[in-house]
């Protein structure tokens, strides 16, 4: 089953446009001081499932075409398992999570369960986990999160990346129960190896927790990538872990991009800096300026941070947008959280409606002004 009475070009734009709806609703309600009421953060959360269910079947429903970027890679290796005949058995591989997803749906379904079951985990393990985190008041974290200008592409583009970065957010809404957590962590490496760069920033922020030391080291991580970037890529590339991943490895040097249509030149992106310089100022005015003392938040900023340092190292890799989205995607995480759990105006509830512009904004331009339009 799929959604055929749209045109997969209109998909994204639309969307953008049911997002838009939600975000005015939300801004009234900010602008109005009306969003923290009891009664209306309970109506809140009931859109919250509301958009996400709506959200699952748009990307989960839709067709096999090229404006969806890898969809159609996914499927042709789907449909190329089910010609030869596969039978399902276990695989405990590197991606075993998704390797055992998929191969179930190979085996005993078609590609279109496949693609919805990829759209419920990515919508509604995000959901759950902001639940989980905020209480009743998830819904305006969850805007923030939609509105990412990166999360409908990973969707339906790195859909890998997309579900196992919403494992990775379950685990860290979890974080109270440890092996839980940690069971989740591994899901979400299950799910995409890359992701053992955020699960790896996460141990060292859990033991070193001095905030100025990784807003400094994001500091000097622009300087060195700019000086001496490519030179730091070839020497990761040779790093014997890295040896081991072919793809990856030649993402950092060029090597595998000669016939590809690079989503991102080989360049030094500064807007895309500017873009992550975002989450360091809002951590940076919260924590230090504001004293915001939050052990939950200062973790997740600080995992952020280095995450997004090494990023900064390898920007002129190609692709490196897939590498960036290691650490944007807790970007909103960041941006929405402090304002979510203390009052820090009078006026609170019209900044928390700024957060929201300011990331919906970004995408819409970005999204559906420049690349669509």
């Amino acid at each position: 089953m799929e959604i055929t009475f749209i045109p997969p070009l209109q998909f994204a734009f639309l969307y953008y446009h049911i997002i838009m709806v939600f975000v005015i609703l939300t801004i009234y309600q900010c602008h109005t001081q009306q969003v923290l009421r009891p009664d209306v953060a309970a109506l809140n959360s009931s859109f919250g499932v509301i958009l996400t269910i709506v959200i699952i079947l748009l990307m989960g429903l839709r067709p096999i075409d090229y404006h969806f970027g890898d969809t159609t890679i996914y499927a042709k290796g789907f449909e190329a398992m089910q010609e030869a005949g596969y039978t399902y058995h276990p695989t405990f591989q590197r991606e075993w999570l998704y390797e055992n997803i998929h191969n179930l749906c190979v085996a005993y379904a078609d590609v279109h369960v496949f693609f919805l079951i990829c759209a419920a985990l990515y919508n509604g393990l995000l959901a759950i986990a902001l639940r989980h985190i905020f209480g009743i008041h998830y819904y305006v974290p969850l805007l923030v999160f939609l509105s990412m200008f990166t999360y409908w592409t990973y969707g339906v583009n790195g859909v890998r990346n997309g579900v196992a970065s919403s494992f990775f957010i379950l685990a860290l809404a979890n974080i109270n129960r440890p092996q839980l957590a940690a069971l989740l962590a591994l899901c979400s490496t299950g799910f995409h190896k890359s992701m053992w760069l955020i699960v790896i920033a996460a141990v060292v922020a859990w033991y070193i927790k001095n905030v100025y030391l990784y807003i400094v080291g994001w500091l000097l991580s622009i300087v060195v990538s700019f000086l001496a970037g490519m030179t730091l890529q070839n020497m990761i590339s040779q790093i014997g872990f890295m040896q081991d991943d072919a793809r990856f490895q030649g993402y950092l040097t060029g090597s595998n991009i000669q016939d590809a249509a690079v989503w991102t030149t080989m360049s030094f992106r500064w807007d895309f800096i500017a873009f992550s310089a975002l989450g360091v100022a809002f951590g940076w005015y919260f924590i230090v300026k504001r004293k915001f003392k939050d052990e939950f938040y200062i973790w997740v900023f600080n995992m952020y941070c280095l995450a997004n340092a090494f990023w900064i190292i390898v920007i002129r890799a190609a692709y490196s947008n897939r590498i960036a989205q290691i650490s944007w995607f807790i970007l909103p995480l960041v941006l929405a959280y402090p304002t979510s759990k203390k009052r820090f105006w009078t006026d609170h509830e019209k900044y928390m409606g700024y957060a929201v512009i300011l990331m919906y904004s970004f995408s819409f331009v970005y999204n559906v002004i420049l690349l669509k339009g």
